[in-house]
């Protein structure tokens, strides 16, 4: 039976199966928004003709931060949440990862950090309605990623977040890292020193996604430091969790990736679980007050549970 049931959750996170950002993390992106004039632009339409993927000038991070963030966001929520019952096994392994004790997360390609952020803020949300266990928990996030305006929006978002999770008996940490993932010389000395500096964690969590717009030529370059970083969490207790957004393209030659890396799936205690499970949603955005459908797909999850 799922740790969470839809009578479990307050209406601040999902009302008639909409579902909502945790509210922790509309305030500090309301803020943020208001702090780099982009409130106004934000209650405007997305420009239509070109994509908005992030990158690393500051237009992209601007672009991405207005019309894409809570979107990236509300991805994992949906995951975590469930209520329709299609990720199997992997919400309750995930909250069972963050039900206490010291957590390092590495936030890959993290831009202004949407999917860690959300989580975070998400389990502060239901500790306070009493619907997951409220053990300490201090969670020390490492955000890489190849844009330095993204990473400085990312610090931005957490600093005043601190107290309000100290509230909900989580205390959190951070810092951030310049890092190409698809330089794996510069993934090597990101894991290197990610693992190095927290060598009292209980448990290593590495979050992935929406690498599924890169071309085919940079997710071929990106592979080797996917595959670096699996290996690293193999030995110790870890998790690795990756969710694109729900794109008819890109999920081909992932799969074909997750095929290079089975023997090392294999060692690692997978859950069970349906291969590539997806899904479509709602959500309502705080900004301009519209519900905007969405989709999910986990790509992968690999646990070592604690023993």
């Amino acid at each position: 039976m799922r740790s969470l049931t839809l009578n479990s959750l307050p209406n601040t996170l999902i009302s008639s199966e909409t579902y909502s950002p945790p509210p922790l993390l509309i305030n500090g992106y309301r803020a943020q928004l208001q702090a780099l004039n982009l409130l106004d632009v934000a209650r405007t339409a997305r420009p239509s003709g070109r994509p908005i993927v992030g990158g690393v000038t500051l237009d992209d991070t601007h672009d991405h931060f207005i019309w894409r963030y809570l979107n990236s966001a509300t991805r994992i929520e949906r995951i975590v949440l469930d209520i329709r019952a299609t990720f199997d096994l992997v919400p309750d392994k995930l909250l069972q990862t963050l039900a206490g004790g010291k957590i390092a997360i590495l936030d890959v390609a993290c831009g202004c950090g949407a999917t860690v952020l959300a989580l975070t803020t998400l389990i502060a949300e239901l500790r306070g309605v009493r619907a997951i266990p409220t053990l300490p928990l201090t969670l020390t996030i490492l955000g890489a990623d190849i844009s330095p305006s993204a990473l400085q929006i990312y610090e931005a978002l957490l600093g005043p977040l601190k107290l309000p999770l100290a509230i909900h008996g989580v205390t959190v940490n951070w810092e951030t890292r310049c890092c190409d993932i698809l330089e794996i010389t510069e993934v090597v000395t990101l894991c290197d020193h990610w693992i190095s500096a927290q060598s009292s964690a209980d448990e290593f969590l590495i979050v992935v996604g929406n690498v599924s717009s890169l071309s085919k030529s940079k997710f071929t370059q990106m592979q080797p430091g996917i595959k670096h970083m699996i290996e690293r969490i193999s030995n110790r207790p870890g998790s690795l969790i990756w969710i694109e957004p729900l794109l008819r393209s890109g999920p081909v030659i992932i799969k074909k990736f997750l095929r290079t890396i089975e023997h090392m799936k294999s060692l690692i205690r997978l859950s069970t679980m349906l291969e590539g499970p997806s899904c479509e949603y709602n959500w309502l955005c705080p900004i301009t007050d519209n519900t905007v459908p969405s989709g999910v797909r986990l790509i992968d999850y690999v646990r070592t549970p604690r023993e």
